[in-house]
């Protein structure tokens, strides 16, 4: 709470702030980083997003809770290009592909579809290992939306965030 406080008297809106109730799960944590270097990647990036949030944030956005929600939802809007709302999902390869992380992904399409309005619409998927990759690529393949899936990075730090800016700068 004190950090809360903290942010408020520098001027941050407290409805932006957000204290967890409880501690993330140690089986979560990997996760959440990685959430948050996609966001400190699409965030300096050349082409700035006009939003770009986690998951968490949008969760308390939304009332009723969208079908899908992304890990990381950024969209880009410039004069002169294309527009583009950009889903990334972080799969730490524990659900199964089948029964949840495909249906899963086919309602986020069904969910972008309706928030892009005009814009492309491209889901990036982070993954574990080459075979859940293809695997995963296998199952999407006939899916309304482009979905890229892309190896996690094998390492942390600076490393990693390379990694990810290798694989998500856009043009």
């Amino acid at each position: 709470m004190r950090g809360r406080a903290t942010l408020i008297a520098h001027g941050v809106d407290p409805l932006e702030i957000f204290v967890p109730h409880n501690p993330i799960a140690d089986g979560h944590i990997e996760h959440h980083l990685w959430i948050v270097d996609v966001l400190t990647v699409l965030g300096r990036a050349k082409r700035k997003a006009d939003i770009l949030v986690p998951a968490w944030a949008l969760e308390r956005r939304f009332t009723p809770r969208p079908a899908a929600i992304p890990d990381v939802l950024a969209s880009f809007a410039a004069p002169g290009s294309d527009s583009l709302l950009l889903a990334v999902e972080i799969d730490r390869g524990s659900e199964s592909i089948a029964s949840v992380f495909a249906p899963k992904l086919r309602e986020l399409c069904s969910v972008l579809g309706a928030w892009a309005g005009g814009a492309t619409s491209l889901i990036v998927v982070f993954t574990n290992g080459v075979r859940r990759r293809e695997a995963i690529q296998t199952r999407v393949e006939k899916l309304p939306m482009q979905i890229v899936t892309e190896l996690l990075p094998t390492v942390s730090g600076r490393a990693g965030l390379a990694d990810f800016e290798r694989t998500l700068t856009l043009p």
